[in-house]
């Protein structure tokens, strides 16, 4: 059974082994997770771990070798995502193993047949940072709570969403662009939990806490809370 959820990494044979336990590595393959390279990159597999991150907002170019950007891509991703040390280390490497490549197929799994998180995270950026108010109303549920500290406010309309974040424009003045660290928090049913640190180019971030629940229309937000 495979094991291989997320549609962008299926057909490719050594991410369903990184699952597994095999390491992607700067100096090859690991097949089976005893340290030792036993054979060359499959370019294929490093592209698509480029890929992915680069759509996770990380600078890289997709070569298809695992040159240094994408180890220090891979380091960065690992500790953005707060993964797990494995025993014996002191800090993250640039290694993609099962920790790196779970997360990874975590993220971009479509969970509603619609778009899937990492997608509808970067479509809302889009949304904010062209100041369309609209566009990230529909995106909102409705009922949905938004929760700003001494302004929370309860969704009865898209309008309401809009006018609120019509309202809230000021505050990124001058940020022209913006990256965003996924954490899935929880998943259920119909629903998921996403810890979202948002990187502004003008040194300023902010985190959040969205609850996205499935309609039929796609992921929508239903609970939007600041965390920091």
């Amino acid at each position: 059974m495979t094991l291989i959820t997320a549609a962008r990494f299926r057909g490719i044979p050594d991410l369903e082994l990184l699952i597994g336990g095999a390491r992607l590595t700067p100096g090859g393959f690991d097949s089976n997770g005893d340290l030792a390279v036993d054979r060359i990159n499959d370019p294929a597999t490093v592209e698509a771990i480029q890929a992915a991150l680069i759509d996770l907002g990380y600078e890289l170019v997709k070569s298809g070798v695992y040159n240094i950007d994408t180890e220090e891509a891979v380091r960065r991703f690992k500790n953005d995502q707060k993964l797990a040390l494995p025993a014996g280390l002191t800090e993250h490497d640039g290694v993609t193993g099962r920790g790196t490549m779970t997360r990874l197929n975590e993220l971009f799994t479509d969970r509603s047949g619609h778009v899937d998180v990492v997608t509808f995270f970067d479509d809302y950026a889009r949304a904010l940072l062209a100041r369309d108010a609209e566009a990230i109303a529909v995106r909102y549920a409705v009922p949905a709570l938004i929760l700003f500290p001494g302004q929370p406010i309860a969704v009865t309309s898209p309008s309401q969403t809009a006018e609120f974040f019509t309202q809230a424009f000021a505050q990124y003045e001058g940020i022209t662009q913006t990256s965003s660290a996924i954490d899935i928090a929880a998943t259920a049913d119909h629903s998921v939990w996403a810890d979202v640190t948002w990187t502004h180019d003008n040194g300023t971030s902010e985190r959040m806490m969205y609850q996205l629940v499935e309609t039929a229309d796609g992921w929508k937000i239903a609970v939007l809370t600041p965390l920091e």
